[in-house]
Parts: structure tokens; C-alpha cells; sequence
């Protein structure tokens, strides 16, 4: 339970957890906020002076409000009315609800529909972990320096001042914080005033903004630095600690450059004066999109040219232009409930790679953003997961889970599929209309989907009618479709979906706009309306293939008969050109996860990848990586793991030829990212070429030769897994002494690839023993990197479960310690193969002193576990059989839909093709735009 305090004047604590609801009463609402913030970095406490200019909307003897961790004297409340007459109101009393996070203030009059100021001094607490009002340090020449600095999405406002901590609630802030000498303070507007004490800093003038938007930031002048551009009147700071500042430049410039892209993208400026970006060090997310004040993790906003690779610059850009697309969405218009941050987070992932594309067309982001966001949503997404629009949400736990793959890369997967249903002009049409109609508002995503309907009306597209719903089904609907399509004898095909899901189907309809394509290469569009089996006459499919979802803009899956797939199959032997690349990955990703749910045998995706023996682009192997990953993690230390790389490694003879070890011209990103992708997993599955070049390269490095820091950071893994112990041990200093954060990032995860049991044991004894060795973020990074690679994970999973848990914590160095354990218990699990590890599981849980909360997510994991180990023993045997029988040369099957899982899809098509096809023939008429 978290800390809280309520100390009332007669000295009795009250609480009601079981009056209230989770969500704020509507009888009044917030106007305003001036807020004083008194800060002691050094007790990590702060003074807190709030006054609330309110309405009551209707009468109320009560004032809800979200606090939490705050200390209040309920003899430091005031009210007064703002009416004709200004008039105190008194308190009667005040409780709150420690569950809900909920303030209650009882007065004794009852307050009539006016305006009202409420008065509350109180203290708070300045937090180590990055959320709320929290501070980190950092050591210039010895001494010790502090800069503190506020998150406060989705619900941590709360925690630093009493508030209408809810997104629907856009206010006026006015801010005064008054620093230590020598530090100054940034805030979401420039400073307004200094006060007679220099040491106050005063903040007005900003626009209206939800609570998760207020920011600040307290900073050493002394070592604190920024770097400045300007564009059209907008000043872009960036800052970054002493020595590190040279390492902003590029991000400074390309911010700039995105900046006036995306302005000119919706004819629409922003409305803040300036945008400071802020480097934090030990910051545990990425970044923070506050209004006017962007916080980032050092490493993800800092370019050094000596440590920066073409992924890490990739990713800084894309990054710096997901948080200034926030600027517009998510700031000038916030959502009003956390049931659909999409509506903000899935138009900054689909516009960093928009954005960024136009900016850098070579680099292909319109492709990439299908394998990196779209492919990998789909499969998050084919779990039991909740959907888009999740309404009623009861706690600030279900909020924070919103924040997931779904909301960001699902909601940017339909996005893109809704840019490509109406073309790009009517895209932009309803997104400047969208700002038009409510800039400064908080919306929900209704308000988007007409928006979409008039923008498509006004150019009479034939799909504008119904479009709003069709569109919000997508966002309503848990999941997506897979649909499955069937030639009959007469040139016809059978087109019916059903929702996907691993090992089951559900009955499920969406409106589904369909693209397709013929061996003749003619493109056409349909739609499939949600509750029924369109039947379409398809011209130029007679003899050849038929290909749906042209470049994966739908957010859905494609099944088809065995005829199709064969020749697919063939014409990727022969001319795999005239199948798009985005479609070769998306074939793929198709094959295997309809292989992992049953749909199909895994012999039969995996015969249909032989082509890519032939395969040398880029985004085709992002797919097939990602897929065969998941294999070699679930059959870790079976029989059947080591002919699983030896297959993969046959498949990449081609593609790592194409890449050589030789440095690609720094134009040619693309080369770039497929030859760090193709050489760190033909290290990894042990290719004797590319580990001997490793080991050459890494004894270059050490001598302090010069190396290609794209290769360099692509085989540094490999060199310290097949490394000496005095290598580890080098690395390890390196790391210690590196200033550059990028560098330090991926010497940290090369650290991580030793499977030198005793070595890495050591090193977690030592970084757990003595926190100052590592931050509190370096720390978590060492736990997911062991956690990711099969090898490690059973290191670390085997080091957590053998230390005493009653006795000593496992000092993951966190307040959430049972949390962080399940956790990492949690992402271990998937690659345990043994049933001796699920054992050990449910012989630690029985035998240590967790709680009863833990003790039963853990039996879950157990039971998770066992059936990961069916699943395991359910194909082992056919996958061992079949690469075995590819090493004699024997000719492999092909794939047949005609035993997918036991829902029996295909068979339930058998049944009932014929009357469906007369049945439909008289209904309906298919739609189909050239």
C-alpha cells in the first residue's frame, strides 16, 4: 500500500476505501492552478503551497480530489467562495481513500453552483524512481550534483500536488518554484518573473493542459548546459550535463527539421513559445512529451559520432519525433480518459515514421514501420488482450497497463490502415479539420472517427457513409481477423474471417478494407462488410496466384487453400520480385505465427521459408528473425535447437555474403541495418566465419585500432561470449571509464552475452551488493538483457531462485520488490524448456516468505510454465523429423489448411461453401475499385 497521510486537527486519521469511486464526481471541476513548489534536493522533500479556483456545477457539501503521498493539516485547508460576496467556507471534515487515491473535503455549508478557491498547504516527497517529482545525481569532478525533474503521466500529479488528476480536466497553471543557489528551473513556459528572492521562479501564460502535462525541471547552472535553434520564432534549447553537451548537436538539428515537417505536414503551428529538450541521466523511460518541456534518458537523446551506429542514430530520430508529434497529439488536443491513450500514442508512432521518412526517404521507414510496429502489434495482439477503447477502468494499475504494445503500435497499425483506406489527401484533410474543430480540447476517439467521415464526404468517396462506424470498430473490438480465402472450381473465391488468437478462434466481424493483387500484377480494393462472407469474381487469377493485404496496410491476417500457397511458394522460387518485399515479410510472419497457433503444421511454414535462401532485403529477415527468435527461445537446450540454427544459418548463407564484414558507406543506411541485423545473429547461431571475425575485430579494438562502430557494436556481444575472462574484465573497465552514454549502453548489454557462469554471478553479487556501481536504470538494463538471450536467462533465472528470499531481498533496488521479481520471472519463463525449471519454480514459491499476492501470480507462472512445455512436446518431435529429413535432401510438404486447429475453420468452409456461394450470389455484389 502506498504511503500516505492525512493529519486532521484533532489527530485521528480517517479513510473511507470502500465510499468512493475510482473516478472523480462531476458536481465540480477545476479552472485553474497556482501551485508553489519549495524544494530540499538534499532530504528529497519538498514544501507544497496549491490554490484551486474551481466550479461548482451543481450543490455539494464535498471536494474530491486525487492526492497521494501527501502529508495535509486539515488546519491548512481553505475555501472561499468567489461569488458577489467573498465568503470563507468552512470545513466540517476530511477523509481519504487510500485505494483510490482520493482526497475528500466535507464542508459544513452546502456549496451552491459559483466559483470557488480552495487553499491546502502540505509537504511531499521527492521520489529516487522516475515518477512524480523525482531526482537523480550525477558526479562533476568529484562532487556530487542534482537535477530533479517531474513525470507525471498517466496519473502522478497526484503525488506532488491535490489535483483533478484526470486527462479530462484542461486548466490554466501559473507556477512559482523557488531553488537551491546556484540551480535555476525550466519549466512548460519561458520564466515568466524572478521574484525578489532570486532563488524564485516564476511560470504564466501557458494554454490550458491536463495535469500529466505540467512540468518542471531544477538544474545546476554550473554544469548544465544548452545548445539553441530557432525555427519561426520557436525556440528549440536542448541540454545536456558538463562535457556531455557537444553530444546534442544532432538532435538539436534534427528536431528542427521535424519540427517544420510536421507543422507543415497539418498547417498547423504549435502554440508554445519555446521547447526545451532535457537530457536526464538514470531516467527509467525513454522520454516525456510534457508541453514545452521534453525530458529524455540521456542515451536516447545523446549522439556522439564515435560511439553512434545507424540503428542508434535511427532510433534517436525516430524517438525525438515521436515526442514533438506530441506536441500536437496529446498536448493542443489530450484525450479525455486513459480507456484510449492510442488516441495520442499511436498517432506519435505512426507519424515518427512518417515524419521522419519524409525527412529521410532512404532510409525506408515506410517499410520499416510494417515489421518494427505492425507484425510485432499483430502478434501482441493475438493473445487475450483488451481493446483500443478499454472503458471502465478501476485503478491506476489498469491505466498504467494501457500503455502497452496495443495502445502504441496497434493504434498506429490502424492509423496507417485508415490513412490507406482514404489516400493521403483526405487524411490530411480530416487531421486539420480534427485540429480545427478541437484544438485546446480533450476528445475521445468518436470525435476522430467523424472527423475521418466528413473529411472523406467532402470528396464523395463511396466508403464516406458508415465510415465513422465502420472505423470504430476497429477500436471497440478486441483483436483482429484472419481471413481465410478459398478458390472455387469456377474462378471464385470464398472470403470469410473469424478473430485470431493462438490455439483457438472466436467468432468476431470487422469491416475490412481488402487490397489484392494477380500474377498479372493489376491492384485492386474491396471491402468486406463485417457480418458477412463476400463472394468476389476476381479477373486475372485463372491459373496464378492471388496475393491479399498489398503491403500489409490492413491490420489482419491472410489464410489461404493449399493451391495458393504452392504457388506463391513457386513464384518466390523463381522471381520472388514480383511479390512486394513488405508482402515476402509479411508471408512469413503469417506462416509462422499461424504454425505457433495451430492453424497449420510448422513443417509447412518452415518449407515455404526455404526461399529465402534467395531472400537479400532487408525487411523480409527482420520478419523471419523475429519468428525463428521465438522458436530457438521455446526449444533452448532440446534436441532439436541445434539443427534449428544450423537451419537458420543454411537459409543465411546468401544474405551474409550480401553484408560482408567490410564498413558500408555511411549513405546506405539500409545496407547498414541489415548487415548489423545479419552478422549479430550469424554470430549468435554460431557461424565459425563471423565469430573468428569478431574475435579479430575486438583484439583491433583493444589494441586501439580503428573500427567501424556499425560492425564494432554488432559483433561486441559475440567477442565477450566466446571471450577470455580477462576480456569480460576489460569491457567491464571500459565501461566504467566510458563519459559517452551510447557506448556505455552497448558495452553494458555486451557484458551480458558472457555464459561464463561464475563470472556473471559475480558480477550481479557485486552490482546488487554495492548500488553505486551501477544506476538504479543500468541495473534494470543488466536484468533484461540476461533476461532476453535462453543462454543467460537460465543463469539468471537459476541465480534469483537460489538465494535466500527470507533472509536478504534480492535487492532488485526497487520499492516494488515482489513486482520487479515477477517480473523478470515473467519474461524468463517463456524460454525455460526443462520441466526440472518449472519445479525449481514452484519449489521457490512454496519455500520462501513472499506474499500472498505474489505467492499466486507465481503459481500462475507455474502453470503458464507447464504449458509452455506442452506446447514444446506438442511439436518437437515433427520439427526435429523434418529438419532431419531436409539434411537427406527429402522434398518437402506443402501446406495444406485442412487441419488447423479444432475449431475446424476449414472444415466449417467445406461444410458450407456451396449453399454460401448460391446463397450470396442472389444477396449481394461484391464491390471492387480498380
Amino acid at each position: 500500500m502506498e504511503l500516505y497521510s492525512l493529519i486532521l486537527s484533532c489527530g485521528v486519521v480517517f479513510s473511507c476505501v470502500w465510499c468512493y469511486d475510482f473516478n472523480l464526481p462531476n458536481n465540480t471541476e477545476p479552472i485553474s492552478y497556482d501551485l508553489k513548489i519549495i524544494p530540499d534536493l538534499k532530504n528529497n522533500t519538498f514544501l507544497g503551497y496549491i490554490h484551486i479556483t474551481f466550479s461548482v456545477t451543481e450543490p455539494t457539501n464535498q471536494i474530491v480530489l486525487n492526492a497521494r503521498n501527501l502529508t495535509i493539516n486539515e488546519t491548512d485547508i481553505d475555501i472561499i467562495c468567489l461569488g458577489f460576496l467573498v465568503q470563507e467556507v468552512n470545513v466540517n471534515s476530511t477523509e481519504f481513500d487510500v485505494n483510490n487515491a482520493l482526497l475528500i473535503i466535507h464542508t459544513i455549508e452546502e456549496m451552491q453552483q459559483n466559483n470557488y478557491l480552495l487553499k491546502i498547504n502540505y509537504t511531499g516527497i521527492i521520489q529516487e524512481e522516475m515518477a512524480g517529482f523525482s531526482i537523480t545525481t550525477y558526479n562533476v569532478n568529484g562532487t556530487e550534483r542534482y537535477i530533479a525533474v517531474t513525470h507525471f503521466e498517466p496519473t502522478h500529479a497526484r503525488s506532488v500536488f491535490p489535483c483533478y488528476d484526470e486527462p479530462r480536466y484542461r486548466s490554466q497553471f501559473s507556477l512559482e518554484v523557488v531553488v537551491p543557489m546556484s540551480y535555476s528551473v525550466l519549466s512548460n513556459v519561458p520564466v515568466s518573473r524572478i521574484g525578489a528572492d532570486p532563488r524564485s521562479f516564476y511560470f504564466q501564460g501557458g494554454s490550458n493542459m491536463p495535469t500529466y502535462l505540467l512540468a518542471w525541471a531544477i538544474y545546476d547552472q554550473e554544469t548544465y548546459f544548452n545548445m539553441s535553434s530557432n525555427v519561426s520564432g520557436i525556440v528549440i534549447n536542448t541540454w545536456a550535463r558538463q562535457g556531455l553537451l557537444d553530444q546534442v548537436a544532432y538532435a538539436n538539428s534534427i528536431s528542427s527539421t521535424i519540427l517544420t515537417t510536421m507543422w507543415s505536414y497539418l498547417n498547423k503551428p504549435i502554440t508554445s513559445r519555446k521547447i526545451d529538450q532535457v537530457s536526464v541521466p538514470d531516467f527509467f523511460v525513454g522520454a516525456k512529451e510534457n508541453w514545452g518541456l521534453i525530458t529524455y534518458a540521456e542515451e536516447s537523446l545523446l549522439s556522439k559520432s564515435s560511439a553512434a551506429t545507424s540503428k542508434t542514430i535511427q532510433k534517436t530520430t525516430l524517438l525525438i519525433a515521436h515526442e514533438l508529434v506530441h506536441q500536437w497529439f496529446g498536448d493542443m488536443i489530450s484525450v479525455q480518459s486513459w480507456s484510449y491513450p492510442w488516441l495520442k500514442e499511436g498517432f506519435s508512432q505512426y507519424f515518427q515514421y512518417n515524419i521522419t521518412s519524409t525527412i529521410n526517404p532512404s532510409w525506408q521507414l515506410m517499410d520499416q514501420i510494417v515489421v518494427d510496429l505492425i507484425q510485432p502489434a499483430l502478434e501482441v495482439d493475438s493473445e487475450n488482450k483488451h481493446a483500443l477503447n478499454n472503458y471502465g477502468l478501476s485503478s491506476e494499475k489498469e491505466i498504467r497497463v494501457m500503455f502497452d504494445d496495443i495502445s502504441y503500435n496497434k493504434g498506429a497499425a490502424i492509423i496507417r490502415m485508415v490513412r490507406n483506406v482514404i489516400g493521403e489527401d483526405v487524411f490530411k484533410i480530416a487531421l486539420q479539420l480534427y485540429f480545427s474543430k478541437h484544438n485546446g480540447a480533450a476528445v475521445n476517439p468518436e470525435k476522430l472517427w467523424s472527423c475521418f467521415q466528413t473529411a472523406a464526404a467532402s470528396r464523395k468517396l463511396d466508403i464516406a457513409k458508415g465510415l465513422s462506424a465502420n472505423l470504430a470498430g476497429w477500436a471497440d473490438n478486441p483483436g483482429h481477423p484472419l481471413l481465410y480465402i478459398s478458390k472455387t472450381d469456377d474462378n471464385k473465391y470464398n472470403i470469410t474471417q473469424k478473430r485470431f488468437l493462438y490455439n483457438s478462434t472466436e467468432e468476431s466481424s470487422w469491416w475490412i478494407p481488402l487490397t489484392f493483387m494477380t500474377q498479372n500484377g493489376v491492384v485492386n480494393k474491396m471491402y468486406l462488410p463485417g457480418d458477412h462472407i463476400l463472394l468476389a469474381n476476381i479477373s486475372g487469377s485463372e491459373g496464378g496466384w492471388i496475393l491479399f493485404n498489398i503491403n500489409q496496410t490492413g491490420f489482419y491476417r491472410v489464410l489461404y487453400d493449399e493451391e495458393n500457397w504452392l504457388r506463391l511458394k513457386q513464384q518466390l522460387k523463381t522471381d520472388l520480385t514480383k511479390i512486394p518485399r513488405i508482402n515476402r515479410a509479411q508471408l512469413i510472419d503469417d506462416l509462422f505465427n499461424f504454425a505457433r497457433g495451430g492453424y497449420i503444421m510448422y513443417n509447412e511454414a518452415l518449407s515455404f521459408s526455404l526461399y529465402l535462401q534467395n531472400e537479400v532485403d532487408y525487411i523480409p529477415w527482420v520478419s523471419t528473425l523475429r519468428n525463428f527468435d521465438f522458436l530457438l527461445k521455446r526449444f533452448y537446450g532440446q534436441p532439436v535447437y541445434g539443427v534449428l540454427k544450423d537451419h537458420i544459418l543454411n537459409l543465411m548463407k546468401n544474405v551474409i555474403l550480401n553484408v560482408g564484414f567490410e564498413e558500408v558507406p555511411v549513405d546506405n543506411h539500409i545496407q547498414s541495418l541489415k548487415q548489423m541485423l545479419v552478422l549479430e545473429k550469424a554470430c549468435y547461431l554460431g557461424h565459425q566465419g563471423c565469430i573468428s571475425k569478431a574475435t579479430e575485430i575486438f583484439k583491433n579494438w583493444k589494441n586501439g585500432g580503428s573500427v567501424n562502430q556499425n560492425i564494432l557494436s554488432a559483433l561486441m556481444c559475440t567477442a565477450v561470449q566466446y571471450g577470455s575472462s580477462e576480456d569480460w574484465d576489460y569491457v567491464y573497465k571500459q565501461y566504467l571509464l566510458s563519459t559517452v552514454p551510447l557506448q556505455k549502453s552497448y558495452l553494458l548489454y555486451s557484458l551480458t552475452c558472457s555464459e561464463n557462469v561464475t563470472k556473471l554471478e559475480e558480477f550481479l553479487d557485486s552490482i546488487i551488493a554495492n548500488t553505486s556501481i551501477l544506476s538504479s536504470k543500468d541495473f534494470t538494463a543488466v536484468i533484461n538483457s540476461l533476461s532476453s538471450r535462453p543462454s543467460t536467462a537460465v543463469i539468471l533465472f537459476n541465480y534469483l531462485l537460489n538465494r535466500d528470499y527470507c533472509k536478504k531481498t534480492l535487492s532488485l533496488r526497487s520499492d516494488y520488490e515482489e513486482e520487479v521479481l515477477i517480473n523478470v520471472l515473467t519474461q524468463l519463463l517463456p524460454q525455460l524448456s526443462s520441466k526440472e525449471d518449472i519445479l525449481k519454480l514452484e519449489k521457490f514459491n512454496n519455500g520462501t516468505c513472499i506474499t500472498n499476492a505474489s505467492e499466486h501470480q507465481i503459481k500462475s507462472l507455474v502453470s503458464d510454465g507447464y504449458k509452455t512445455i506442452e506446447w514444446q512436446e506438442q511439436y518437437h518431435s515433427s520439427l526435429l523429423t523434418w529438419f532431419r529429413e531436409q539434411e537427406t535432401s527429402t522434398p518437402s510438404p506443402s501446406i495444406s489448411t485442412s487441419k488447423p486447429i479444432s475449431s475446424g475453420v476449414s472444415q466449417i468452409v467445406a461444410q458450407y461453401s456451396i449453399f454460401l456461394c448460391i446463397f450470396i450470389i442472389f444477396l449481394y455484389k461484391p464491390i471492387i475499385y480498380n
